[in-house]
């Protein structure tokens, strides 16, 4: 094989990845948006996101924690038939890292989206909760207020229940 061969083979072989890349990106993105963690169980949610990376520090445990308490205690009606849905996702894991573009994250955090007929319509960061880790009552109430905040008033549910907001958290 001349040199010449080689080079126009390498070239071929360059240009054909080149191309190949976005086609991979698309096909890998379109199988992440099925990714069960990512996608909520109703057509019309509210998911609460605890993003967060693979080390993690007390704070980083506390958030979690107490976000997690708000949504399963004061948001006990709606999460139980399915309108708030709570999901942590390690954003550093191969697979997740669209969520640092998607949800424009500089590290871990909450992020409260909105889903509309199985598709994110709006999204509210919260990137204020990091300077109230060492307070819980006061995070537990920012995170109930930014919920609240966001306007979402999806379907009523069909059993008809009515929702309380018991607090637990102190």
């Amino acid at each position: 094989m001349t040199f010449k061969t080689g080079l126009t083979a390498g070239l071929l072989v360059f240009v054909a990845a080149r191309l190949a890349m976005p086609i991979v990106r698309h096909m890998t993105a379109t199988r992440l948006a099925t990714n069960a963690d990512a996608v909520p169980l109703r057509p019309d949610v509210l998911v609460v996101y605890y993003f967060r990376g693979n080390v993690r520090c007390a704070a980083c445990r506390a958030l979690e924690t107490c976000s997690q308490q708000v949504v399963s205690e004061r948001f006990a009606a709606e999460a139980a038939d399915g309108r708030i849905e709570w999901r942590a996702i390690d954003y550093q894991q191969p697979g997740n890292e669209h969520f640092v573009t998607d949800y424009q994250l500089l590290t871990g955090g909450i992020v409260l989206v909105e889903f509309r007929d199985g598709r994110p319509t709006r999204w509210t960061a919260l990137p204020e909760t990091w300077n109230m880790t060492g307070d819980r009552k006061a995070l537990a109430n920012y995170l109930e207020e930014a919920i609240r905040k966001v306007g979402f008033s999806p379907p009523a549910p069909e059993r008809g229940l009515k929702s309380t907001y018991p607090c637990r958290i102190s």
